[in-house]
């Protein structure tokens, strides 16, 4: 089903400012802890560090894996949290929600598509129930499809990796029909970025479309509590702060875009961890 809103207006000459989160882990409990790490009080210190920030905001991404344990106090946490920000933000689910308790209480802030001055941000839903490999359904590809049609540029967001990080143990788990999206990406030539989380680590890259190797811009997102070890064989953690990605969108369909690592926060993530 698509649900589409139009975000407060601003100034089209101007660009547009998203803040993509990814992967929160959050559990009923704020003591909770993943591999070592208190998932809460993580996110708490990286929003604190967005707040400290001068820059508006004009968006916000939450790109999955909001909660662990997928109850319904751990949504409400996430909701609450991201209300310091002040501004719109936009949920997704990732493997590890449960997408029915994730609706009722966030179904209000789980909108298909956003219209934001010169773009449109579409969100799909890769996230397969009992699976940590991710799938779009022809129901998303429908979604990105329809939106697409539009005189506005596209971001397209999700939580599954639709291309490979280099990682053995990691790699399984991206988005198994990925091809199809990028012959929509190919098609529509509107299509600028496609962003997700999964993979507790950052990439920005891009990859030429078509026979006017038109390009498509790549980027994942850290996670907002441990990190994943990059080009790893098997799971493994990394030592690297967490973060989050800052875009700020231009009228001319070009975009800037960072990664910003938090750092003090005291992260000690259990390096000897074989999963969870």
């Amino acid at each position: 089903m698509r649900i589409q809103i139009t975000l407060p207006s601003i100034d089209r000459d101007h660009p547009a400012r998203i803040v993509q989160l990814s992967d929160f882990h959050l559990f009923e409990d704020t003591a909770g802890t993943l591999l070592g790490v208190n998932t809460h009080e993580a996110l708490e210190g990286v929003l604190a560090h967005i707040r400290s920030q001068p820059e508006r905001i004009d968006l916000v991404l939450a790109t999955g894996d909001i909660s662990q344990d997928g109850t319904a106090q751990s949504y409400r946490h996430a909701q609450q949290l991201l209300q310091q920000l002040s501004c719109p933000v936009i949920f997704s689910p990732g493997n590890h929600d449960d997408l029915t308790v994730m609706r009722e209480v966030l179904g209000a802030q789980m909108p298909t598509v956003a219209d934001l001055a010169s773009w449109r941000v579409v969100s799909l839903d890769s996230h397969v129930a009992g699976s940590d490999a991710g799938f779009l359904a022809e129901d998303q590809l429908a979604l990105l499809r329809a939106a697409a049609h539009t005189q506005q540029w596209v971001l397209v967001s999700m939580h599954h990796n639709p291309v490979p990080m280099g990682s053995a143990w990691l790699d399984p788990m991206m988005i198994a029909n990925a091809s199809r999206l990028f012959s929509l990406c190919e098609e529509y030539d509107n299509v600028q970025g496609l962003l997700w989380g999964h993979v507790h680590q950052e990439m920005d890259t891009v990859q030429a479309l078509g026979m006017q190797r038109r390009q498509l811009h790549l980027l994942a997102c850290p996670a907002t509590c441990l990190q994943f070890g990059p080009r790893s064989a098997t799971f493994a953690l990394d030592t690297v702060d967490p973060g989050y990605r800052v875009l700020d969108l231009y009228p001319d369909g070009s975009m800037h875009t960072s990664v910003v690592r938090v750092p003090g926060l005291e992260i000690a993530p259990d390096l000897s961890s074989r999963g969870y």
